[in-house]
């Protein structure tokens, strides 16, 4: 595993998130399971630039990424 740990945590937890479990609509067929990026960054009220950049690199996060992450239902267990 990387040492992007975050990124992973993200990672995990937007791929056990449906549309549905926060509330939007599903448009079609996904390439991959979960919640898109853009839609995580709508939740969160973050630019969809930064939670790539948070997900996909070492980038480090400040202190708002708890508040950020329970507005995105990111704090529930994920189904095994």
């Amino acid at each position: 595993m990387d040492d992007n740990h975050l990124g992973h945590f993200l990672r995990t937890r937007r791929a056990g998130l449906q549309p549905e479990d926060v509330g939007m609509a599903s448009y079609g067929a996904r390439r991959v399971p979960g919640l898109r990026r853009e839609e995580i960054a709508v939740l969160a009220g973050v630019n969809a630039d930064y939670y790539t950049r948070l997900e996909c690199s070492s980038f480090q996060a400040g202190s708002s990424l708890w508040p950020f992450s329970r507005r995105c239902g990111m704090t529930r267990p994920v189904p095994r």
